[in-house]
């Protein structure tokens, strides 16, 4: 065997074990993981009570943060100012399920006597251009 930490010093002086544990030999990297550990979950309480107190604050403003399914229209609609209001009319009793914008146009969901139908507008053109009702 080579080993040197084996071996008695001439001068006879005893033999110090040079074994180190792992963990000592990388303090720097455990302190690093630790860190970016904390960092990590920090970030994410914040991310949590930023989400929160946005729910709760649009809600004091009058917003809602919730939308209901079926949930009536209002009798007179809230607008911001300088802008104009438009209308997009649906058959007397129908309730819309969700709606959707892609590009120029916009889709509304709503079924109307158990039926579900989609109403395809232009946004553009100002005008409903397709109504599909959707068949199972």
């Amino acid at each position: 065997m080579s080993d040197q930490s084996q071996k008695a010093p001439a001068n006879d002086e005893p033999v110090i074990d040079s074994y180190t544990p792992p963990l000592a030999k990388h303090k720097g990297l455990l302190a690093l993981v630790i860190t970016m550990g904390l960092m990590i979950i920090f970030g994410l309480v914040a991310l949590g009570l930023t989400i929160m107190f946005m729910g709760v604050s649009s809600s004091e403003n009058g917003a809602s943060s919730t939308i209901s399914e079926g949930a009536p229209a209002l009798s007179s609609p809230v607008a911001l100012e300088g802008v104009e209001v438009k209308n997009i009319d649906l058959p007397a009793g129908a309730m819309v399920q969700s709606t959707s914008v892609d590009g120029r146009r916009l889709y509304v969901h709503y079924t109307l006597g158990g039926e579900n139908f989609i109403l395809q507008y232009d946004l553009e053109l100002e005008k409903t251009t397709n109504i599909y009702q959707i068949k199972q």
